[in-house]
């Protein structure tokens, strides 16, 4: 009976817009760049340029952690030492491909 309370009074004090999500800051074109270059070295043989091929398949939008999980090798993907900022700008990169469609 408490939780219908607090989305009542949440919904009359106008809380809920709040709770949108904002709209995401366009990354650093630097960032991408660093992104496109560790890409083509260490990923486009797989996954092409467009990251999009077999056997790799479809890796645009990817994230930090998705890729962190993925580098560290499983299955047919094999480890691939990465930094930290590496996989940041990778992450960049496939956001922009992700965002171009």
């Amino acid at each position: 009976m408490r939780a219908p309370l607090i989305l009542s009074l949440g919904l009359a004090l106008g809380a809920i817009p709040v709770l949108a999500q904002e709209p995401a800051t366009p990354p650093d074109p630097a960032l991408v760049d660093a992104g496109h270059a560790t890409y083509r070295t260490k990923c486009q043989s797989c996954h092409g340029p467009s990251a999009t091929s077999d056997p790799g398949g479809d890796i645009r939008g990817k994230t930090f952690r998705q890729i962190r999980s993925a580098t560290a090798g499983f299955d047919q993907m094999p480890e691939i030492p990465l930094t930290e900022d590496q996989m940041t700008a990778l992450a960049a990169f496939l956001a922009q491909l992700s965002d171009a469609e």
